[in-house]
């Protein structure tokens, strides 16, 4: 969803009626910025192609409705995330304080392109919550997608994280959603990591995503 159809008369917005079905975060996993960072100190650069008003007024527009709307930024633990786009591997403070400065809400951090070592994954994960704690916002919602990579729900929260993937990425058929279902559960004590602040997340709901040969359709994901 780019610029223009935010702010033309709120036309995409007020059509899915966003308050009424209780959502409350806009998330953005690619576009906003650009492929390149600045000389120095090495920011993330906005897309002002895609975005002309900026991250900012998007954010002032999103905090203005009635309930307020939070914003989702995307990266990763990685040189790029995995849309190619720079991600915060050695950019860790400059980058939190970005999204924080941008109005960001929710920072989500994607494991991809990233170590595949458990050790490090792990490590990097709670940089980046340091990172955030340290930023001017420090109370984004800081969700750890690491896959499952190396037990999250056994340092996600130490971590910094409000929430963790458990498993791989969620896809149009009943083999992955049972998958990623079956993932936590399997784990006898997942339950005693789960507090208020930090929980278990299963990934995305399959609801409107393109349809495919043996992938769940219409009025089954309603």
């Amino acid at each position: 969803m780019y610029d223009i159809q935010i702010y033309d008369g709120e036309c995409c917005m007020q059509r899915m009626d966003w308050e009424k079905r209780f959502y409350r975060y806009y998330a953005i996993f690619s576009t906003f910025y650009r492929v390149q960072r600045s000389m120095v100190p090495g920011e993330l650069l906005e897309n002002k192609t895609l975005w002309p008003n900026g991250i900012r007024s998007l954010a002032d527009y999103l905090h203005s409705k009635t309930p307020k709307l939070q914003l989702g930024c995307y990266t990763s633990p990685a040189t790029k995330n995995c849309c190619g786009e720079p991600g915060s591997l050695a950019y860790e403070y400059v980058d939190m304080e970005t999204f924080a400065q941008w109005g960001c809400d929710h920072v989500m951090v994607d494991w991809c392109r990233a170590y595949s070592d458990p050790k490090q994954t792990r490590d990097e994960y709670a940089l980046i919550g340091q990172a955030i704690a340290n930023s001017s916002n420090p109370n984004m919602i800081y969700g750890i997608w690491p896959g499952g990579m190396g037990k999250s729900w056994k340092w996600g929260a130490a971590s910094g994280g409000h929430y963790w993937r458990t498993a791989r990425d969620i896809k149009n058929d009943w083999e992955d959603v049972l998958f990623n279902f079956d993932t936590p559960y399997s784990v006898p004590d997942i339950a005693s990591y789960t507090k208020p602040g930090g929980y278990t997340f299963l990934d995305q709901m399959v609801v409107g995503v393109v349809p495919h040969p043996g992938g769940i359709r219409g009025l089954v994901q309603r």
